[in-house]
């Protein structure tokens, strides 16, 4: 049996190909290869065969770097990876206008 994310790997993510997209993902997003999705996409968005427009993460971040006990975090570039992360679980909880 396969996850959607497997599906996608093994298929190069062609159902992606073109588009812009957003993604909500969290620490334990990876693939049965143990690569996370952002590594997995990375280098097609580097390569102009997708465009990740923005990343979403809920209430532990992105990396689990924040901790139990309703802390909240705010968006940011991820220097890593150079794509705005934005939080889930910040203080404004629904867009602003």
């Amino acid at each position: 049996m396969l996850t959607g994310l497997d599906r996608c790997v093994a298929d190069g993510f062609a159902l992606l190909a073109g588009k812009s997209v957003g993604l909500v993902c969290h620490q334990a997003s990876v693939a049965s290869d143990y690569v996370h999705i952002l590594d997995h996409l990375l280098p097609l968005h580097r390569a102009g065969k997708l465009k990740i427009q923005a990343v979403f993460g809920p209430q532990h971040g992105i990396w689990g770097h924040t901790q139990d006990n309703m802390i909240e975090w705010e968006g940011y570039t991820d220097p890593r990876t150079g794509l705005r992360f934005y939080s889930l679980y910040g203080e404004h909880r629904k867009p602003t206008p």
